[in-house]
């Protein structure tokens, strides 16, 4: 019979699953994997536990991938940020105000 883990439970077991990975401790992670695994998947943290877990996987490659998409992301918002305040028309002025007249026009 599956023991469901509480809330609690399930956030060390995904604490326990993050150290592991970091550490690349393998054997320790399927183990982990084989102890808790079934009751992480009724969790909210099952699929990271998953992934973190998987022998197929590479986390260290999983989080490379998605912070090089963070960079791309960021960089494409700051160029998309300049090109729109370029494209911006001048709001110096009040609206409805005509522009003040120069002194000798």
């Amino acid at each position: 019979m599956l023991q469901e883990l509480t809330p609690d439970q399930a956030e060390w077991g995904l604490a326990d699953a993050i150290a592991l990975s970091l550490a690349g401790d393998k054997f320790k992670l399927a183990e982990l994997r084989q102890k808790i695994g079934p009751a992480m998947k009724e969790t909210a943290q099952g699929p990271t536990f998953a992934m973190l877990t998987d022998p197929e996987s590479d986390p260290e490659s999983l989080l490379a991938t998605k912070l090089a998409g963070v960079a791309r992301f960021e960089s494409f918002m700051t160029d998309y940020k300049a090109k729109l305040n370029a494209a911006a028309p001048s709001t110096s002025e009040a609206p409805g105000t005509a522009p003040a007249a120069t002194a000798g026009g």
